[in-house]
């Protein structure tokens, strides 16, 4: 559930931060509430800044940090093993060299479709929807950064995928 939720989790918590400048007053006001001062002294974005900055720190960058960790601790059991392949698609009681157990019940979509030697882009994967969510929730769509950052994301995501060619056939 949390990883499903993350991206969007993501961009609220990002949007906390895009806090462009009124042009009247030259105050900062948020851009996803634009009736929320960007300033300490409204309670309202203090209260949001006071749960965004955890969030950001726990939810966003520690699940990515988790998923890391749970594939690092993958790849040390399968390079352990001895096995060349993630899946062994002809034993369904066999995963990386060992037992069908807990954690590849429970994990197992992190890697499965991934070819063995780039089991891991999954973060690639999870990176790439952080880097978009900060983009689209911090950069303001007037900008002329907004659309070609999130091109150029795009287009560097496709050129990894295409390189690394991440996916059993």
């Amino acid at each position: 559930v949390l990883y499903a939720c993350q991206y969007e989790l993501s961009i609220n918590v990002f949007s906390v931060f895009n806090c462009p400048q009124e042009n009247y007053s030259g105050r900062h006001y948020m851009q996803s509430l634009p009736y929320v001062e960007c300033s300490l002294d409204d309670s309202s974005w203090t209260w949001m800044l006071g749960l965004a900055v955890p969030s950001l720190a726990i939810y966003t960058v520690g699940i990515t940090v988790l998923i890391a960790l749970i594939l690092y601790r993958r790849s040390r059991t399968h390079a352990h093993n001895g096995s060349d392949s993630g899946d062994d698609a002809s034993d369904s009681s066999t995963v990386c060299g060992g037992v069908w157990d807990a954690e590849t019940e429970a994990f197992g979509f992190l890697w499965e479709g991934y070819r063995g030697e780039v089991f891991a882009f999954e973060v690639v994967w999870i990176a790439r929807k952080l880097f978009l969510a900060a983009a689209l929730a911090v950069i303001p769509e007037a900008s002329s950064f907004h659309a070609p950052s999130i091109l150029s994301l795009l287009a560097l995501s496709v050129a990894v995928q295409y390189w690394l060619h991440p996916f059993e056939l």
